[in-house]
């Protein structure tokens, strides 16, 4: 009886076990598909771009230096297929969210996009039961 008990009680230990978690970090982000839009990064042409889940907001100048190739800023990455990738600090949270992108160039609103009840996807790069959780999204303008 004393055996059964302790092979019970190493099986529930061993079942509660999730393993050790990483250490792999991630930022909440939203990916737009720019099309036709991506033209407004010229070379050497200062672009404001601003882009907002709700309130919480980023915004930097970003400045493309060459023809080829991808470029960016701390928050803003504009790949080679046309993409701007856009990382936040803080999480969007649970449940739909409103999405505004903006590009500004001398002085003038370029662009100026809003999405209704984006939906995020969540994601666990640490397993299921460890942080960070991590929100993203992609939209096509």
């Amino acid at each position: 009886m004393m055996r059964w008990v302790m092979v019970v009680f190493a099986g529930v230990l061993l079942s509660s076990c999730v393993g050790p978690c990483t250490l792999i970090g991630c930022l909440d982000s939203v990916t737009f598909q720019l099309g036709a839009a991506v033209q407004q990064f010229g070379v050497n042409e200062a672009v404001t771009v601003k882009a907002c889940i709700g309130t919480n907001c980023v915004s930097e100048v970003v400045t493309r230096t060459n023809s080829s190739g991808a470029f960016g800023s701390a928050a803003f990455t504009v790949g080679t297929d046309g993409t701007l990738s856009c990382r936040f600090n803080t999480s969007p949270g649970p449940g739909p969210q409103t999405v505004t992108l903006q590009f500004t160039k001398n002085g003038n609103v370029v662009l100026d996009q809003t999405r209704e009840a984006v939906t995020f996807t969540e994601s666990h790069p640490n397993g299921p039961a460890c942080s960070p959780t991590c929100r993203t999204a992609s939209i096509t303008l």
